[in-house]
């Protein structure tokens, strides 16, 4: 079972922190969607590569477009 807790009071914090040593609880810090899309992202950048051209970007989304109208045709038939 999972839950999610929000602490109120800090001496709690305590308590459960001695609940996860005695093996009872697992305690995982959960990051707020948008604190960890953000790191996704800053992650990717990391990894870089060469920037894309705008005639490479507009290939790609020709490409894109291009299968997912194939697959919309093919689905109708």
């Amino acid at each position: 079972m999972v839950y999610q807790i929000e602490i109120e009071n800090p001496d709690v914090r305590a308590l459960l922190e001695n609940l996860a040593k005695l093996n009872l609880i697992r305690i995982q810090e959960i990051k707020p969607s948008k604190e960890a899309f953000l790191d996704l992202v800053g992650q990717l950048r990391k990894k870089g590569g060469d920037e894309l051209t705008e005639t490479e970007i507009a290939d790609e989304v020709e490409s894109v477009r291009t299968a997912r109208y194939e697959r919309k045709t093919q689905n109708h038939h």
